[in-house]
């Protein structure tokens, strides 16, 4: 587990412009792994049942990953850049960006009963962008306006970075073992994107206090949830998983006529 950052300030030119800046990022190797409550500590599933199911989908042509260490690390990266600017005794500004990454691998079906593989694993990996502008006005005594100016992306893609079906082999004693790209995040995946606007007055006077002003919002979101393109299957044991005899096959394509690819794009244009 490593942390580290760094912050940094002052002025650019004196009373008039100044600067801040910071960034921190943590790391933590190797993330996730054996939990301490799983289906062979339950017992569940033993050991030579996890070995067996990762020899078997080997044969088959799958890539089980590993049951233990997911050879996955959990980043953390944020940035913060922020300018105040005086502009004279009565009206100052302020820009601010910051940005922050994020990648953090998490399982599914994580049960007591259960063994989750490393391919079941799947990985969190977004990126959020905030820019703001401020300006704050005296423009007599008795009256001042803040307008403020904001942009806000936020991108995130869920899923394994190896496209394969979900695989459930369930075993003698009641548990079961998972296989592959968990059928959730077989294509999943947001991306927004929010612009706002604002200004109001404050005038002051003798007794009382007159407020007014907008607010202007934008809002734009993709949001594509591919559940089970890639197919998930159960098995009711290790030996029907070696045959190639399934209890239950799902699998959900694009309508007839149509690609992956060109339906992600008419939903696009459907959201857009």
């Amino acid at each position: 587990d490593r942390t580290m950052g760094v912050t940094v300030g002052g002025p650019i030119v004196k009373d008039k412009l100044f600067f801040f800046a910071s960034y921190e990022e943590q790391e933590i190797t190797d993330f996730g792994g054996v939990s301490a409550a799983d289906g062979v500590s339950n017992g569940f599933v033993t050991s030579d049942e996890v070995q067996e199911a990762i020899a078997t989908a080997q044969a088959l042509g799958l890539q089980p990953g590993t049951y233990g260490s997911t050879g996955v690390n959990l980043d953390n990266k944020r940035y913060l850049v922020k300018l105040d600017w005086n502009i004279s005794d009565y009206h100052r500004a302020s820009l601010t960006y910051q940005q922050t990454e994020e990648f953090r691998p998490s399982p599914y079906d994580e049960f007591p009963e259960n063994v989750v593989l490393s391919s079941h694993w799947y990985n969190i990996d977004n990126i959020t962008k905030n820019t703001s502008l401020q300006l704050f006005s005296d423009w007599t005594e008795n009256f001042s306006t803040e307008i403020k100016l904001s942009h806000q992306k936020f991108d995130q893609v869920n899923g394994n970075p190896i496209d394969q079906p979900e695989v459930e082999i369930e075993t003698a004693n009641g548990g079961s073992i998972f296989i592959g790209e968990d059928n959730n995040r077989h294509e999943n995946q947001i991306n927004t994107e929010r612009y706002t606007l604002s200004a109001f007055g404050t005038y002051y006077t003798e007794n009382h206090t007159i407020k007014g002003g907008f607010d202007y919002l934008r809002h734009d979101v993709f949001n594509l949830y591919g559940r089970d393109l890639h197919g998930s299957y159960v098995f009711t044991s290790l030996a029907d998983f070696a045959n190639g005899d399934y209890d239950v096959y799902n699998l959900r394509r694009p309508s007839a006529g149509y690609t992956e690819a060109e339906k992600i794009e008419i939903a696009k244009r459907f959201l857009a």
